[in-house]
């Protein structure tokens, strides 16, 4: 698994958020206008949160000689399950939600 911060992970909780907010936001008409100071505060503190990183970008983590070597078969299996489920779910699409509907028989 990728290595992601924790300023990473409240960077794209704050932006959902305020996404979130902004199209609650839309619904009403006497609201809409606060939805530039949502995205003000959303940029100003993204802003805080990128230039004032807690960590000194000269600090090397520590690194683990630890290595996954089934990452190939799992990534194999995971295209292969996905795969399925997408032609599963065409096929369940196609033939069962998009039966055909047939017209009887004029006599």
């Amino acid at each position: 698994m990728a290595a992601v911060g924790t300023g990473v992970i409240i960077l794209s909780v704050l932006w959902i958020a305020a996404i979130a907010l902004c199209i609650v936001l839309t619904k009403s008409t006497s609201a809409r206008k606060m939805i530039p100071v949502v995205l003000l505060v959303v940029i100003v503190f993204t802003l805080i949160l990128i230039f004032l990183p807690r960590k000194d970008p000269g600090e090397k983590d520590q690194v683990d000689e630890d290595y996954d070597t089934t990452i190939v078969s799992r990534t194999t299996m995971l295209v292969a399950l996905s795969l399925s489920l997408i032609i599963a779910l065409i096929s369940i699409f196609i033939l069962h939600i998009m039966e055909p509907i047939y017209a009887r028989q004029c006599h």
